[in-house]
């Protein structure tokens, strides 16, 4: 194969793992994320970047806590959720960039 073949067909794979790894931050970002918070007290939702979407309260869950806790309660599984967020587009992003055929060439 020639150099110019050669270096043609790398931009074209490179062009196409952009393209999944573009693909793939997209689905992780528009998911959504639910937390339980400790207790049964309720939901937290953050989106798939990790931003604060909602949090609902269970009446039902309330019984024993009171406002302190139930406050450290949601801003810890706020946090928790941020964080798992995170992960899931980091791991994503990471599983797109070693699917294609370059990465796999270059781990053989």
């Amino acid at each position: 194969m020639s150099m110019y073949n050669e270096l043609y067909a790398l931009t074209q794979e490179i062009e196409a793992n952009l393209h999944r790894t573009e693909a793939a931050a997209a689905a992780a970002a528009g998911s959504a994320i639910n937390r339980q918070i400790p207790g049964g007290a309720g939901e937290v939702t953050v989106s798939g970047q990790g931003a604060l979407v909602s949090v609902t309260i269970d009446p039902r869950g309330l019984t024993s806590a009171n406002g302190r806790v139930l406050g450290a309660q949601i801003a810890q599984t706020i946090r928790d959720a941020e964080a798992q967020a995170r992960a899931h587009v980091n791991q994503v992003l990471q599983n797109a960039s070693t699917a294609g055929p370059a990465a796999r060439r270059g781990s053989a």
